[in-house]
């Protein structure tokens, strides 16, 4: 699959489901869900035989954040920026 086709469902996942934006095991989840129906098989075997690349849908879920401000979580957000300034700090200085 496209890393554009990736990127319109994995968009589309985290306008409808907030929670999918600070999981990515929710997100991954929801994404298999909708691409290969896991509700009818079981995870085991969707596992063995899918094609998907779960970097991919994380990758796709960081590159739609940095465009959309508005579908990150603001204190998932503050959180990694305060833990950059600490390592910046002790790091480089």
């Amino acid at each position: 699959m496209s890393i554009r086709k990736v990127e319109k469902i994995v968009n589309s996942i985290l306008e409808e489901k907030p929670e999918t934006r600070t999981n990515d095991n929710i997100l991954i989840l929801e994404y298999m869900k909708r691409t290969e129906k896991i509700e009818k098989e079981s995870f085991e075997r969707v596992m063995q035989n899918t094609k998907i690349s779960f970097e991919s849908i994380t990758r796709a879920r960081r590159n739609i954040q940095r465009n959309k401000p508005y579908l990150k979580n603001n204190v998932v957000d503050d959180y990694r920026k305060e833990k950059e300034a600490e390592y910046l700090k002790y790091y480089c200085s």
